[in-house]
């Protein structure tokens, strides 16, 4: 515990330089409304338009801030990376992230995204994964806190955990912070991240999270709304708060990212590990298994040191 064990690094890549984490970005934006939660600044039970009234005729005009933090929220959208007329194209656009044509009529910003996606089924029936669902709560923490997502990132978690390098945040057209997936980071600082979850939130002698927020995450959700994604590799599976929830012996739970990106919290071994990756097969069901029994192995070796 506490202690660097491994690391490599490839292709190049330097300790200090910053690497995409993709998705994991939604992880670090459910540890600050989970923070936020706890704190009362953000009541869970309410409707996220009580705290967006731009979102009043939108899908979210009457979802739940906890329904949006598990994405059991029935939004018109999907994440299909293989259909090009897919939500998430619509998304990477609007974020700047995907060039949109120049007859493109779709919104070119994400804030314009967000207020003009409805409602399809009903809120709280079952997960399914939407990158919207966390843009909605990084808007929904900017407004409740007046701080950008970039301030309350170095304020509430970077500067404390003695980070060793900056972390970025991607903008769009208008400089709306990129809360979903626009974060990058080193692997090391990672590490301290993850280590501090793994103490309920204590690190370097001070508690830089409240332990309730890290036993919060680690509750997860229903595994059997989960079902409804249809991830077989990653049965008994649940997300809660915008992280993957094991449920098994160990009490593992996870931020993941697209290509590959990887952080895994292992309680009963005492271990964390950071995988940073390019590739080629964006969805990280494709590397999940892998990824998972090389974690079990890093863990059997770690007991026997």
């Amino acid at each position: 515990a506490g202690e660097v064990v491994y690391e490599k690094m490839y292709a190049g890549m330097q300790a200090q330089q910053p690497h995409t984490l993709w998705s994991m970005s939604k992880s670090l934006t459910g540890l600050l409304v989970t923070e936020l939660i706890q704190e009362g600044l953000i009541n869970r039970d309410a409707l996220v338009s009580s705290y967006l009234p731009e979102l009043k005729d939108s899908a979210w005009s009457d979802a739940t801030v906890q329904q949006t933090l598990d994405m059991t929220t029935g939004v018109q959208y999907a994440e299909n990376f293989a259909d090009p007329t897919s939500g998430i194209f619509k998304y990477l656009m609007a974020v700047g992230l995907v060039p949109a044509a120049a007859d493109y009529a779709g919104p070119r910003t994400v804030p314009d995204l967000l207020r003009n996606l409805k409602k399809n089924g009903t809120h709280g029936a079952a997960f399914q994964y939407k990158t919207v669902d966390t843009e909605v709560l990084g808007w929904l923490i900017q407004r409740v806190t007046g701080k950008s997502y970039a301030t309350l990132l170095s304020e509430r978690i970077w500067s404390r955990i003695g980070a060793q390098e900056d972390a970025f945040v991607w903008t769009d057209a208008l400089g709306t912070q990129a809360t979903s997936v626009g974060v990058s980071a080193t692997l090391r600082d990672l590490a301290r991240l993850g280590e501090m979850l793994r103490q309920d939130g204590g690190f370097n002698g001070q508690q830089v999270l409240s332990g309730a927020t890290v036993a919060e995450l680690r509750k997860g959700a229903s595994p059997e709304k989960f079902k409804a994604a249809a991830m077989p590799m990653r049965a008994g599976y649940s997300y809660h708060n915008q992280w993957w929830v094991a449920h098994d012996e160990s009490g593992s739970f996870e931020a993941k990212g697209l290509n590959g990106q990887h952080l895994h919290i292992h309680p009963a071994a005492q271990l964390v590990v950071v995988k940073l990756s390019s590739h080629p097969i964006p969805n990280t069901a494709f590397t999940h298994t892998l990824d998972r029994s090389a974690f079990a192995a890093l863990a059997e070796a770690g007991r026997r040191r």
